[in-house]
C-alpha cells in the first residue's frame, strides 16, 4: 500500500474529505479503516478500539455501486 507515517484524528460532527492524485492511497487508508485491508505494521484505531476487520461501526461504500449512472 502507498501509505507511511499517518497520524489521523478526526472528531464527531466533523466532515472530513480525503483528496489526492490516483495512487496516493486513499482508497488503501478508507480499507484501513474499514477493516477491508490489513496493515503490514501500525495500527488502526477508531473509537480508540483496534480495527481487526469490518465492524457495525464502520461503512465504505463504493464509488461505482454507490452512484446513480
Amino acid at each position: 500500500m502507498a501509505l507511511g507515517n499517518i497520524n489521523l484524528g478526526i472528531r464527531a460532527g466533523e466532515f472530513l474529505c480525503i483528496v489526492g492524485p490516483s495512487g496516493c492511497g486513499k482508497s488503501a487508508l478508507l480499507l484501513l479503516i474499514a477493516g477491508l485491508a490489513f496493515l503490514t505494521s501500525g495500527e488502526v484505531r477508531v473509537n480508540d478500539q483496534l480495527v481487526k476487520g469490518p465492524g457495525t461501526d464502520r461503512i465504505l461504500i463504493f464509488q461505482e455501486h454507490g452512484l446513480f449512472p
